[in-house]
């Protein structure tokens, strides 16, 4: 008897091929499930970690630049990273209390924060504002040098403070375990006094961050209401208060009569990246509207802990502007050691008397 192979149907093999794709899908069904479930965990913790994530060093991380756009605000130069930028004015969410004078707000993508609202935050000692020393020693009070008349020599100027209120002039490393912001206030609240019998109209005090605010005729009470209320912010954008005051001086020189002394106080490098080639093309195009050398000075002083990028730049405002173009020398950098040991006040007298100094020297540039 001849024995028969088994051969199987062609419905059977269809249908065990049928079986097997049906077995594959719905493994990938399965795997596919698993994975989308595990990339929504993944982004749901992560928005989590991201809103629990603690804001202190905030000011560190990078932050894109707004985009400048060309507006009212002009400089004609033939210089590279011109300044075109508009400024627009809003109001803050969070006003600073009451000034007893109308300050101008001027803000470009500034994130505000009140004192308050910050953990660890400094807050002014309205005591140690009234006893500081100049140099901000309380054993030793350096007088200042020459006395009545180094006073009379800065009223002889148009005097401007430009100061950081940056997030990171809360940092407590100045003289006497002060916070940078409250030494800024005791060496800005004693100029202020010294020079109240001279200038009966007070002097521009304006601060900076994102944006920038600008106080008019600013007495001794003002200043000190001021740093007792601070708005620290993110950024570090020095080029538009510096090229505002500036404008404001060119325009108005003739009706002030007096040259411009603008002591510009921060802690660090300006930020966003190319801020520092903005800076230096303000001051540069300064330079050219000028008609003598003795019109503007503006001092540099940095304060606070060693920072090498900050003393890099503010070294090179000091002594590399005139050969990138600038037509006179008119930056002064004083270092925080020597903004310690004489103060404020006395580093301007010096910075105006060692430009008197070059200027005899070297012939003014027509």
């Amino acid at each position: 008897m001849i024995g028969t192979a088994a051969v199987s149907s062609p419905i059977s093999r269809t249908q065990a091929a049928w079986e097997r794709r049906r077995l594959a899908g719905f493994f990938f069904g399965c795997t596919l499930a698993i994975v989308c479930v595990f990339s929504l965990f993944s982004t749901s913790a992560f928005a989590k970690a991201k809103q629990s994530a603690p804001t202190s060093d905030v000011e560190s991380m990078p932050m894109a630049a707004p985009p400048i756009q060309r507006g009212e605000v002009s400089t004609s130069s033939t210089a590279p990273f011109s300044l075109n930028a508009s400024k627009t004015q809003e109001n803050t969410t969070i006003p600073r209390p009451a000034f007893n004078l109308n300050a101008t707000k001027f803000t470009q993508g500034a994130q505000q924060a009140d004192t308050q609202l910050i953990p660890g935050a400094p807050k002014f000692d309205v005591s140690a504002f009234q006893q500081a020393p100049l140099a901000g020693n309380a054993q030793k009070q350096a007088p200042l040098t020459g006395g009545v008349q180094a006073l009379k020599l800065l009223a002889n100027y148009d005097i401007e403070l430009i100061v950081d209120e940056s997030l990171s002039m809360r940092r407590m490393d100045c003289p006497g375990g002060l916070s940078r912001w409250n030494w800024c206030g005791m060496q800005a609240g004693q100029l202020a006094k010294q020079l109240a019998p001279y200038v009966r109209n007070g002097f521009t005090l304006t601060t900076f961050a994102g944006g920038y605010e600008v106080y008019d005729h600013s007495t001794p009470e003002n200043v000190m209401h001021l740093f007792q209320n601070p708005m620290f912010s993110l950024g570090t954008r020095m080029s538009q208060p510096l090229e505002d005051r500036l404008n404001n001086f060119f325009n108005k020189r003739q009706s002030i009569g007096r040259p411009l002394l603008l002591a510009v106080i921060t802690d660090g490098v300006p930020a966003p990246k190319r801020e520092p080639f903005l800076v230096a093309d303000v001051l540069i195009n300064a330079t050219k509207r000028m008609r003598d050398a003795k019109d503007v000075t503006v001092v540099f002083f940095q304060i606070g802990g060693a920072d090498f990028k900050g003393q890099r730049f503010l070294n090179y405002l000091d002594n590399g502007l005139m050969a990138d173009g600038a037509r006179f020398d008119i930056v002064k950098n004083v270092p925080m050691e020597r903004l310690a040991q004489i103060g404020l006040a006395q580093s301007l007298v010096n910075s105006i008397q060692e430009f008197a100094a070059q200027s005899k020297q070297a012939p003014n540039l027509r």
